[in-house]
């Protein structure tokens, strides 16, 4: 499936019937599928693999103003399998982790996970083999016992805090140049400059502002060039006065 079929919007009654996790960010089909809320419709959420052998399937969406990643095994058994003993891990009987079918996962413990993997011939398997993620109890054949799910957590957030640092120099020089007398900027543009300094998103800077977020984009670009110009505007008065 291509990515523009993922960006195609879903009303909200085509996908009232499914079951909604996580404040309504996702509704999930029993069959594996994965609809992202996008604005006020849904969108069926690209599945991507994890780790080396990309055993497992997850999904991202942005919480918090972050962008994690979910099992969608695990988002398949919140929404349709029962857990009343609350196991920390879901097993999938086939031993086929991308059959992310309802009727094939189930909750389990770590020892259950083993006992599952030799008596369906999966001795060698990572449900043998794998402990406990020190983050999220996924199992995990990685020595410093952190699973591909939340090497993927950790990686995301480096590339966010390069992101906000790339976003802070950038706006650096243009508030500094707030600083010239003969220019006044007006304070919603000042905040919104602000806002995108911290690394808050164009969407998210629009939705508090209630513009778009292209209008948004041109804001901080308009202000860099109009700053610039009170720069030579400064600049050439200062050569006026002062005599050669």
């Amino acid at each position: 499936m291509s990515e523009k079929t993922h960006r195609v919007p879903v009303l909200p009654s085509v996908v009232s019937h499914l079951p909604e996790l996580y404040d309504g960010l996702f509704r999930v089909s029993r069959d594996g599928k994965v609809y992202r809320r996008n604005g006020k419709n849904y969108a069926l959420a690209p599945q991507n693999k994890t780790g080396r052998n990309g055993k497992y399937f997850v999904v991202t969406a942005m919480v918090n103003k972050k962008q994690k990643a979910f099992y969608v095994h695990r988002l398949v058994a919140m929404a349709y399998v029962e857990n009343p003993d609350n196991k920390p891990q879901v097993n999938h009987k086939d031993g086929n982790g991308h059959n992310n079918h309802a009727g094939n996962l189930e909750w389990s413990t770590h020892s259950e996970n083993v006992k599952h993997a030799y008596e369906n011939g999966m001795g060698r398997s990572l449900a043998a083999r794998g402990v406990p993620c020190i983050y999220c109890g996924e199992l995990t054949l990685n020595p410093d016992r952190i699973c591909p799910h939340c090497v993927l957590e950790a990686k995301l957030e480096e590339k966010r805090n390069q992101f906000k640092d790339r976003r802070a120099a950038e706006v650096e020089g243009i508030i500094e140049k707030l600083d010239i007398d003969s220019y006044r900027a007006s304070q919603k543009n000042i905040d919104i400059l602000l806002m995108y300094a911290q690394g808050a998103t164009l969407a998210t800077i629009g939705q508090k502002f209630g513009v778009a977020k292209q209008r948004v984009q041109q804001i901080v670009k308009a202000l860099n060039r109009e700053m610039e110009l009170s720069i030579l505007v400064v600049q050439n008065k200062r050569k006026k006065i002062i005599p050669a």
